[in-house]
């Protein structure tokens, strides 16, 4: 197809890392989970709000 092994290799790593988000949380985030947690709530939605909020300013 034309593609070398390096090239295709590459395109997949590329591939793999449009896909990677990293997440910063500082103490208040985690605070604010164990708050959630302590209440039987969810903590992982404060991360699902916080990428939501990251992405709509983009």
């Amino acid at each position: 197809m034309g593609y070398t092994a390096a090239t295709s290799g590459g395109m997949e790593a590329s591939e793999i890392i449009e896909m990677v988000l990293i997440v910063i949380l500082n103490d208040r985030d985690m605070l604010e989970m164990i708050g959630l947690r302590a209440e039987g709530a969810v903590a992982e939605d404060h991360l699902r709000r916080k990428i939501a909020d990251f992405r709509k300013s983009l």
